[in-house]
């Protein structure tokens, strides 16, 4: 971690307020958040407390965010520490600004690297805190926003290049954070969760003179729109459109359907209804805000886990799957109406438990689309930007 004037704001600190902080470890973390768009970028105390002047002094301290190559990052909103904060009168929250980044290394060349560094001066304080408190510091503006923010994470040493690695160029993006004196209390990053959506209200089934209808019942914000909706169901059933509707139906189409409705930024929720086609129809088994890898984990001996890249994509990318051996893949790239304009099936293509494709983009323009990858009958969709 690159600690600048750390003596000089040290020893001011210390003549004052002595030399050891109680807090002996903290995390970090980094969380979208659906509702201001922003990346929200945390520090939790993992161990100890700071109730003093000493104790809650901010030192310096280092975040590394790592993002897809391209994309925009600027500082949104500061939280915390307080600029002068001792008596815990202050009201003003101290300067984040970024002060270390590196576009697509040689060793990485898919991602960016960002880091972001408190000011330290004037003095900035805390308020008490204890084991167990997130405190915010900062907030990021990161676009374009794909897959709901779960492409950008904090900075992992010995997973990311580290200052010697290509294209590095001797820059040391690993994270750190002091606080009431020069110990290092960083001690790794605390686990984001994807966030959800929560769009699908209620449904009707409906199986009539041979005609199958599932209605959906929706509360779209057209501020994320254009909404995407990608179905998946009995004897290979595929759909793109809000409803489903299957005319001379027959026993052949009884069975569970999936859906997932993604918004413009890639945030999704997916349910599962059961369709019979003679007797009682029955509705909606469940509606959940997970993937359908989770709706259908433990149906294969290897997880199936389904990645893109790069993203922001140009000419092409990279169509990356790991799943059981042979495992039968396909993939429709949707546009912002769901339509589909690339769609293949590629087989048997898994080996050794991985298939990767490259999938060329020359034809296509700048644009938000979904990748909507079928295997073995299990649906996931990613969100891709492309950009010309």
């Amino acid at each position: 971690m690159k600690i600048k004037n750390l003596a000089l704001a040290a020893g001011l600190l210390l003549a004052g307020y002595g030399v050891e902080a109680q807090v002996s470890k903290v995390n970090y973390k980094v969380q979208f958040n659906k509702e201001t768009n922003l990346f929200d970028c945390f520090m939790i105390v993992k161990e100890g407390q700071a109730s003093s002047v000493r104790e809650r002094a901010q030192f310096n301290a280092q975040m590394t965010v790592v993002v897809p190559a391209g994309s925009q990052v600027k500082l949104a909103e500061n939280h915390n520490p307080i600029q002068n904060n001792q008596n815990f009168a202050g009201t003003e929250p101290t300067i984040w600004s970024i002060s270390n980044q590196n576009s697509g290394p040689e060793s990485d060349p898919f991602r960016d690297f960002i880091s972001i560094a408190p000011s330290m001066s004037p003095s900035s304080f805390y308020g008490n805190v204890k084991a167990g408190d997130e405190i915010k510091l900062f907030s990021l503006q990161i676009t374009p926003i794909v897959d709901c923010g779960s492409n950008v994470r904090l900075y992992e040493a010995g997973l990311d290049p580290s200052s010697g690695e290509r294209g590095m160029h001797g820059g040391d993006f690993s994270n750190g954070f002091t606080m009431g004196g020069v110990q290092q209390l960083y001690a790794g990053n605390a686990p984001s969760v994807t966030p959800t959506i929560n769009v699908i209200k209620d449904h009707s089934t409906r199986a009539l003179k041979g005609k199958l209808n599932i209605d959906l019942n929706v509360d779209l914000n057209q501020k994320y729109g254009p909404y995407t909706f990608v179905w998946n169901g009995p004897n290979g059933y595929k759909s793109y459109i809000e409803d489903v509707v299957i005319n001379n139906a027959n026993s052949i189409h009884e069975g569970n359907y999936y859906v997932e409705v993604a918004d413009n930024r890639g945030c999704k929720q997916s349910s599962n209804i059961f369709a019979k086609i003679h007797g009682q129809n029955i509705g909606l088994d469940e509606t959940k805000n997970v993937n359908l890898d989770a709706q259908n984990e433990g149906r294969n001996e290897v997880a199936t886990e389904v990645n893109i890249y790069p993203n922001p994509a140009i000419t092409f990318f990279n169509l990356d799957v790991i799943a059981r051996n042979g495992a039968t893949i396909s993939y429709d790239l949707l546009d912002s109406n769901g339509s589909a304009i690339l769609s293949k099936s590629l087989g048997a293509k898994a080996t050794g438990n991985h298939a990767n494709v490259a999938i060329p983009l020359t034809s296509i323009p700048s644009g938000a689309y979904t990748v909507a990858v079928t295997v073995d009958g299990e649906l996931t969709t990613k969100k891709l930007i492309v950009i010309k």
